[in-house]
């Protein structure tokens, strides 16, 4: 399963009620104010369960079905049609005992080369062919006492929702894109885990071999690309200044086809309305999330998006705590109780 958001980016102050008692360091108390939702209150726009793998293909009445051949990903997979693998390598980074790390919606068919889950299990509507497990775990049967881990309806819904929001943010004041022969730069300053948003046209991406993320330590990166057909060949892709790959997002909000070839490429490619063809990807730090999928001989490894993107947008991230405001306790000690509220800095991420 996706492993929980980062929430070390802000903090909240806590009242401790021992030091009413007069122990060493009370002379006073942090007023924070109250009413802040943090990000467990639903701050951060959610990929929802599509957001736990690192390949998931949401569309459940694709006629040809999704085709995956020779690729390898550290974390789990998701298929929403009928699904035919071969010779792929799947969750090859530890798990928690039990987790489904191949899901397949309908049937899956298992070509001459066989296919291996490395950690966890697999559950499916039916199987074809043979899958091994070396880390001990099992293949099963959807039914219903044994259901899928979530509703690929309700997964494709909420992704196709979290797109078209990230879409409609427009572009951070301060960040800055520039286009040097076959080189995209795009350069943002917000840190803190403040979102660096980038909005791109099909124009910035034509003829590119590079691209360059440079963002600081901690930051996030969000980049919307508006097309309706995009193709990368031959690209790429680095994150310096600090930025993690796995606070890259790439969002394709109106994207139908998508190729990408002989890349090697950061961060989770959210296009979930897109049919995508890939080869010989090399992506790090991420996923790729789309409708179908024709994948072939690509490689995914690292954790996936772990960045915090404002449901309000930029600039209405759920705020980070002050410097606290310390008071003599006297102040705050009204009729025998304690007076705490709680806040949070303007521009933080949760």
């Amino acid at each position: 399963m996706r492993r929980t958001r980062r929430s070390g980016r802000s903090s909240t102050g806590v009242a401790v009620a021992a030091l009413l008692l007069g122990l060493p360091g009370a002379a006073g108390l942090a007023l924070v104010p109250a009413g802040v939702a943090g990000a467990a209150g639903g701050s951060c726009v959610s990929l929802g369960p599509a957001g736990s793998y690192s390949e998931y293909a949401g569309d459940v009445t694709a006629p040809g079905g999704d085709l995956v051949t020779s690729d390898s990903t550290d974390g789990s997979v998701a298929y929403g049609s009928l699904t035919t693998l071969s010779g792929d390598t799947f969750a090859t980074a530890a798990v928690p005992a039990g987790q489904d790390t191949l899901v397949g919606n309908a049937a899956l068919d298992v070509g001459a080369s066989p296919v291996t889950v490395d950690h966890g299990s697999a559950i499916y509507g039916s199987l074809s062919g043979s899958i091994s497990y070396p880390g001990g775990g099992s293949g099963s049967m959807v039914s219903g006492s044994n259901p899928l881990p979530f509703s690929f309806a309700t997964a494709t819904s909420t992704l196709g929702g979290a797109s078209n929001t990230l879409g409609s943010f427009v572009q951070t004041p301060d960040a800055t894109k520039s286009k040097t022969g076959s080189t995209l730069t795009l350069t943002g300053t917000d840190t803190g885990g403040n979102t660096n948003v980038f909005v791109t046209a099909a124009s910035d991406w034509a003829g590119i071999s590079t691209i360059v993320i440079n963002a600081p330590a901690g930051a996030v990166v969000l980049i919307n690309l508006d097309a309706a057909t995009v193709s990368l060949s031959g690209v790429t892709e680095t994150v310096t200044g600090g930025i993690s790959p796995d606070d890259v997002l790439v969002n394709l909000p109106t994207t139908t086809s998508l190729t990408i070839k002989n890349d090697t490429l950061v961060g989770t490619i959210l296009a979930p309305d897109a049919s995508v063809t890939s080869k010989n990807i090399l992506l790090g730090g991420g996923g790729i999330l789309v409708s179908v999928a024709n994948l072939l001989n690509d490689t995914i490894t690292g954790p996936l998006f772990a960045g915090c993107i404002p449901a309000g947008g930029p600039g209405a991230a759920t705020p980070e705590v002050p410097t606290p405001l310390l008071l003599p306790l006297a102040a705050v000690v009204v009729g025998g109780g304690v007076l705490v509220w709680r806040r949070r800095r303007n521009g933080s991420a949760a």
